[in-house]
């Protein structure tokens, strides 16, 4: 079950996006900070379990769920700049039944550094496009399932996982952007180990797109 750093760590990064604004310089900075939240949908995920888990093998199905972080980008050019955040998505459970509890969720914290191909003079109606791609860490991925009386968790952390993302950006004042995104990750088959009453492991495909709304600030404008 997540603990209280993955939402220390979403609290601080964003905290530090709306409250740096106090900060005051001169020249643009390579440096900016973002913070967004959104929404965020699960592929079908297949769910394998092994030796004293229970339902073997299922398919389970998600409801929408939202998505939310912070992070830092340094602008190696108008073109190129390398990301560095955090973001956290859970999504409530759809399928009855789910690992023999009634209601549930799929969550996960998750790093991610991703290189990033910006576009500035390419502009529609103020809008400037942005591709990104790079390596997610699996912080924690956790998956529960609950009864009126209990509550079954398992937990697994260390995957890597491929994230790619599509922006569109637009100038609202002098160094704070709108952000519109597009982000999927995807981290593969991910081992889970039982914890808080569950038993034994299993093993969960994880696949993860979100729709997110934005806003950055370059402290140097």
């Amino acid at each position: 079950m997540f603990n209280g750093n993955i939402a220390r760590t979403t609290i601080t990064l964003s905290a530090l996006t709306f409250a740096a604004a106090s900060v005051h310089a001169q020249d643009r900075s390579p440096w900016t900070l973002r913070a967004w939240g959104g929404l965020g949908l699960l592929a079908e995920t297949g769910i394998d379990g092994r030796s004293g888990a229970p339902n073997p093998s299922a398919h389970a199905d998600f409801d929408a769920g939202f998505a939310t972080g912070a992070g830092l980008a340094y602008s190696m050019n108008p073109n190129w700049s390398v990301e560095a955040d955090f973001m956290y998505r859970t999504n409530d459970q759809q399928t009855p039944d789910l690992l023999g509890g009634t209601r549930g969720d799929f969550s996960s914290g998750q790093l991610a550094l991703r290189l990033s191909r910006h576009w500035p003079t390419t502009q529609w109606a103020g809008w400037s496009p942005t591709l990104t791609a790079g390596l997610a860490y699996g912080q924690e991925i956790d998956i529960d399932a609950e009864t009126a009386d209990s509550e079954s968790s398992y937990s697994g952390s260390g995957d890597l996982g491929l994230e790619l993302g599509a922006r569109v950006s637009r100038t609202v004042a002098p160094g704070w952007m709108l952000d519109v995104e597009l982000r999927h990750v995807r981290f593969g088959d991910v081992d889970m180990q039982g914890e808080a009453g569950a038993t034994g492991s299993l093993t969960a495909d994880y696949a993860h797109t979100a729709v997110l709304l934005g806003l950055g600030w370059n402290w140097g404008s």
